[in-house]
């Protein structure tokens, strides 16, 4: 981080923080994920995040859905993000990472804006 920013006198070290503080959760979610990934079997740990994180989120879903009236469409194309953006893909994290090591795990992750730019 400091080679890419050069921090100097102008910086914002709010950001840089801000910055810092996000490597170590992606740190933290990477290790943990192996540690899930090496405990339970299948994927079931990402079933029970997955449903956790729901849990919290369909109450303030239902209020925002109440207020907005969406086309039916809408929903399908919700559904089928939300799949395919959290289920499938910590799915698959949860088996690369029994696999991989973390070092390896993170230089992959990190070429993912690459690869959106190409």
């Amino acid at each position: 981080m400091v080679l890419l920013t050069r921090p100097g006198p102008t910086s914002d070290l709010l950001g840089l923080g801000l910055a810092a503080a996000a490597a170590c959760c992606w740190a933290g979610y990477i290790l943990t994920d192996r540690l899930v990934g090496r405990k339970v079997p299948g994927v079931q740990g990402t079933a029970v995040a997955t449903l956790i994180s729901s849990a919290v989120m369909v109450p303030i879903s239902v209020v925002i859905l109440w207020e907005v009236a969406l086309p039916p469409e809408a929903y399908v194309y919700a559904a089928v993000a939300g799949l395919l953006a959290t289920a499938v893909r910590y799915a698959l994290d949860l088996i690369v990472l029994r696999h991989v090591t973390p070092l390896m795990f993170g230089l992959g992750m990190s070429l993912n804006p690459l690869f959106a730019a190409v």
